[in-house]
């Protein structure tokens, strides 16, 4: 791509120390292609190296910056988009590939009439159509980003666990591994690179990128048929309520509001949701959230900073028993190829 993009953009071949070196010009980028040491070097706007890709084989390059390896150079996927989807892949300047997902009329005329919605398996979904496009553009890795905490539960139902997110869980990559190698492609691979961590050590990670913080949303009112909602969050469903809650150990509570547009933990109409969030009931919410132990743990952490707010309160006077599950280590349950590691 990058070759091609100097082709129609202009290029100049230069032959030093018999390493063939190809500069172009592209989108306002300079980019430099050594074809003896195989890398490409990416150059700032204003000068000086950006970036320096190592090309490992085809469609497995390796980002480089100032000599020192930093990680794998991707292109996006979305199954279809919305208005901050596409604000975040126009920040990350990667290559988008997206697949547009239309819902049977027929089904839209059955709800009017009131037929419920059974669930929806979005996360299988994305797995079959992103492996659709890694065999198009022939690309070796699919990498998601589900946690640790998606292999938990919601409920026992007749002696089995029933959970919401199965489609986002290990065991479900590793089914979906052995389908693909079995029936689709031998040399495409399926894995999730945040596995080993749980929610709660996500949001710590997450919390030190401040610049973020008002840019994204997990709720999903913005991903709604009918259009996105006015508001990053509804500060009405279990989503919203959960990842404010393990956001408030690592986040100023004055900027955590602000991201929000509003305090949860002030609010008491969500208790009901907290009580199922913290494993109170005996159900946790049909939604994609993590365990009542990172839950408890964010608000013991955060206990002192929201004293005074009606859900910390609460949780206080339930007297619960300390959290012991260590929510901060690194699990080695996980498949991740060794050089993503």
């Amino acid at each position: 791509l990058f070759l091609f993009s100097g082709s129609v953009y202009g290029g100049v071949f230069d032959k030093k120390d018999e390493s063939v070196v190809f500069t172009c010009n592209t989108q306002n980028r300079l980019y430099s292609v050594d074809m003896n040491e195989k890398t490409i070097t990416k150059y700032g706007l204003r000068g000086g190296v950006y970036l320096i890709y190592k090309i490992v084989e085809e469609n497995e390059v390796i980002v480089k910056g100032e000599g020192k390896e930093k990680g794998i150079d991707f292109d996006i996927f979305t199954l279809g988009s919305y208005p901050i989807i596409e604000d975040q892949i126009r920040a990350m300047e990667k290559p988008h590939h997206s697949i547009k997902r239309i819902i049977d009329p027929q089904l839209l005329k059955e709800n009017e009439k009131g037929a419920l919605n059974g669930h929806v398996p979005i996360s299988m979904i994305y797995a079959f159509t992103s492996l659709l496009t890694a065999v198009i553009h022939k690309h070796k890795y699919i990498v998601l980003s589900n946690e640790h905490s998606s292999n938990y539960g919601n409920v026992e139902y007749l002696e089995r666990q029933i959970n919401h997110q199965w489609s986002k869980s290990l065991e479900f990559e590793k089914m979906f591994n052995k389908y693909v190698r079995k029936f689709v492609a031998k040399d495409v691979y399926y894995f999730s690179l945040l596995r080993p961590m749980y929610e709660l050590k996500i949001a710590e990670k997450f919390a030190t990128m401040e610049s973020c913080l008002n840019a994204f949303t997990s709720c999903n009112t913005n991903f709604k048929i009918a259009g996105p909602s006015e508001e990053k969050w509804c500060k009405k469903c279990a989503k919203c309520a959960f990842v404010f809650a393990i956001l408030t150990p690592f986040v100023e509570k004055e900027k955590l509001v602000h991201a929000f547009g509003g305090n949860l933990f002030a609010n008491d109409d969500l208790w009901p949701i907290y009580e199922e969030l913290l494993g109170v009931t005996n159900v946790k919410p049909f939604d994609c959230v993590g365990t009542p132990e990172e839950v408890r743990k964010a608000m013991e952490m955060a206990h002192e900073k929201y004293k005074g707010d009606v859900i910390i309160d609460k949780f206080v006077a339930l007297n619960l028993p300390p959290v012991t599950v260590d929510l901060f280590s690194i699990s080695n349950d996980h498949i991740i190829p060794d050089e993503f590691k």
